[in-house]
């Protein structure tokens, strides 16, 4: 009978089962009658629907005026299942691929508003230079040219020296010092996606950590000339104190040192010396010149004059203050 929607199912699934499951018109048919039938149905009702799009677009002849109408379904059983996020992520898809529709536009623009446009993620990353830190929001931040995220955004403390860009749908602070906590204020009237608003302020507080230790190296230098004092050079993160072992190579182990060594074989995850072909000459320690936590320091070390002997040495440089070796 007329508007019997659990009867409709019924005949839908039995369809399927008989005939031609590829066909997305009754997939559609069938998402469509689900979802008139009851809310309990939304698992079943995004199924159907996914397939119904699924099926549609990989059709030899998709029928695209079925496309926005199936989207529509799937739209509202995410909001019946209270997949508020899921919603505006499939509705904000839906406004990129149909600009032009006031309605896909509305929807968006009431569902943003309706549940929240706020702070979703904040990734800080204080292992580049600068640091970064990026905070997503529930939707993604108006697109207009005459957007500039730093109009948007203060800071306490303030802030002198950091560049602040929409990324990604969201904003992205590059200087931020690492090891340190920075609140973000937000201002109210950000504007997102589809006309959408932050309705009042907001202040989200950044928190980054230190940088990971790390000892960096150039390994693309292996000659230090004899008129020279010896010396290396380095630089380090958050390593106050580095541990030094020279070894020297003989020449009958040459050929195996270089076919063997992770110091000339780079894909090798080995960054220890190990004695592997060489003999260990010396030994020490020394302190970083001027160390400061969080910063890249550069250091040039001097090295014992037995390294004034002709021949092939190897230097394995690693923490000497306690941190846990990196590579």
């Amino acid at each position: 009978s007329a508007g019997d929607w659990s009867a409709a199912v019924k005949d839908y699934q039995q369809r399927i089962a008989l005939e031609d499951n590829t066909d997305p018109q009754i997939w559609w048919h069938m998402a469509d009658a689900l979802q008139k039938r009851d809310r309990s149905s939304a698992k079943e009702t995004k199924y159907a629907a996914y397939l119904a799009y699924d099926r549609n677009i990989y059709s030899q002849k998709p029928d695209v005026t079925l496309l926005l109408p199936t989207l529509q379904i799937l739209q509202k059983a995410l909001a019946a299942e209270d997949d508020h996020l899921g919603e505006i992520h499939l509705l904000e898809a839906m406004y990129r691929a149909y600009p032009g529709n006031a309605q896909v536009a509305g929807d968006l623009k009431k569902t943003v508003m309706h549940y929240g446009f706020k702070v979703q993620k904040i990734t800080p990353d204080t292992n580049q230079f600068p640091t970064r830190t990026c905070v997503q929001f529930t939707a993604p931040l108006s697109e207009a040219p005459d957007f500039h995220a730093s109009n948007w955004v203060t800071f306490s403390p303030a802030q002198a020296h950091v560049a602040v860009v929409r990324e990604n749908g969201g904003i992205c602070v590059s200087g931020l010092p690492a090891g340190s906590s920075i609140q973000m204020h937000i201002r109210a009237g950000l504007p997102a996606i589809a006309g959408a608003v932050l309705t009042s302020a907001q202040t989200v507080t950044l928190t980054l950590p230190n940088r990971s230790p790390s000892i960096i190296t150039d390994t693309g230098r292996f000659i230090i000339p004899a008129s020279l004092p010896p010396a290396v050079g380095f630089s380090s993160i958050n390593i106050s104190r580095v541990k030094l072992k020279i070894n020297r190579v003989p020449e009958r182990a040459l050929l195996a040192f270089v076919a063997n060594h992770p110091l000339l074989n780079q894909d090798e995850s080995e960054s220890t010396l190990n004695n592997q072909n060489s003999l260990t000459i010396w030994q020490g320690s020394a302190d970083i010149p001027h160390f400061s936590a969080n910063r890249l320091m550069h250091s040039i070390l001097p090295l014992p004059k037995i390294l004034q002997k002709p021949g092939l040495y190897a230097i394995e440089i690693s923490p000497g203050d306690g941190t846990p070796n990196p590579n």
